[in-house]
C-alpha cells in the first residue's frame, strides 16, 4: 500500500547516508512532514490534490484582494520578494538562463505563502 512501517530508521539512514538526487522529490516530502509516514500511496494522491485546490484557493484570493488590500500587501511583502526572486541563484539549472518560467512560478509561491501566512 505504499506505507512506511519504520520511519525512524528511514530517517537515521537518510541522515547519515543521504539520498540519491534522482529520489529526492519522492524522499522530500515525508521528511518535511508534508506527507505523514504512515499514509498510504492512496492517501498521498489525495493529500496532494487537497493541497493543489488550497494552493488555487490561496492564488485567487490573493489575485482578487481590494485595492487597498493590495497597496498594503505590495508595501509590507510584494516589492521585497520581487526584488530578491531576481537576484536567485542563476547558476543552478532550475534558474538558469534568462526568462526562466521557475523564477515567476518560485515568485508566486512566495507571495502565497506570504498572503496565506501573514504572521509570519
Amino acid at each position: 500500500d505504499g506505507a512506511i512501517e519504520d520511519d525512524l530508521s528511514l530517517r537515521r539512514t537518510i541522515f547519515l547516508g543521504g539520498v540519491e538526487p534522482q529520489l529526492r522529490t519522492n524522499v522530500w516530502p515525508f521528511l518535511l512532514h508534508y506527507y505523514d509516514f504512515r499514509t498510504t500511496f492512496l492517501e498521498r494522491q489525495n493529500i496532494m490534490e487537497e493541497k493543489h485546490q488550497l494552493y488555487a484557493r490561496i492564488n485567487v484570493a490573493r489575485e482578487n484582494m481590494t485595492r487597498e488590500e493590495k497597496e498594503r500587501f505590495w508595501k509590507s511583502v510584494q516589492c521585497t520578494v520581487e526584488k530578491d526572486v531576481v537576484r536567485t541563484d542563476r547558476s543552478k539549472p532550475c534558474f538558469a538562463g534568462p526568462n526562466n518560467p521557475n523564477i515567476e512560478k518560485m515568485k508566486n509561491i512566495l507571495l502565497n505563502f506570504a498572503y496565506y501566512n501573514p504572521e509570519i
